[in-house]
């Protein structure tokens, strides 16, 4: 499967296993600055081997409809600045999935984060028919919820020790966007 998605600014990509040393590269230059707020990770995350593996499991679970984690480059460049990952996607009476989202620590208030979420977001909706999208933000991430606040996600309470986050249990805010034009089919 080949999916690429376009905004004014940016290309979002499904990836494989060949591109694993741009997208090492992204994980290496950002791993102090990722670190408080992504989990525990293990020596093989930063390998080549590892990240090769990671994308291979990605590009398996993107065939099969089960998550797709899009890889942010600036449009004419091959530079990974990001991703957005779409996880937990169901159907039956849900229809729902979970976003996640993380971007170069030298890309921060630009925009770009917000114009590549809006992108996935309309994929979700349109083209895989999600009704409901949930983000599980820590409330001390402060830029994380500020971009899902802009997107329309509303709090919906506080899931207690919700994600270990680098060793540690943490709360996150639990919120949500709601496909409005969804109807459930005849």
């Amino acid at each position: 499967m080949k999916c690429i998605l376009h905004t004014d600014k940016l290309d979002l990509s499904l990836l494989s296993p060949a591109d694993a040393q741009r997208v090492l590269d992204f994980i290496t230059r950002n791993r102090e600055f990722l670190t408080p707020t992504e989990p525990d990770r293990s020596l093989p995350y930063y390998t080549l081997e590892g990240v090769r593996s990671m994308l291979s499991h990605e590009r398996r679970d993107a065939d099969a409809g089960r998550l797709y984690r899009f890889w942010i480059t600036r449009t004419c460049s091959s530079t990974i600045i990001g991703s957005v990952l779409l996880s937990c996607i169901t159907y039956g009476a849900s229809h729902s999935s979970c976003i996640a989202y993380r971007l170069d620590q030298d890309c921060q208030g630009m925009g770009y984060m917000t114009e590549a979420m809006r992108e996935v977001i309309r994929f979700a909706f349109e083209d895989l028919y999600i009704h409901r999208i949930e983000a599980n933000i820590m409330p001390r991430n402060t830029r994380s919820i500020s971009i899902a606040k802009r997107l329309g996600f509303l709090i919906e309470g506080l899931s207690r020790e919700y994600l270990c986050i680098n060793g540690v249990w943490e709360d996150h805010l639990r919120t949500a966007l709601i496909n409005k034009h969804w109807e459930a089919a005849p």
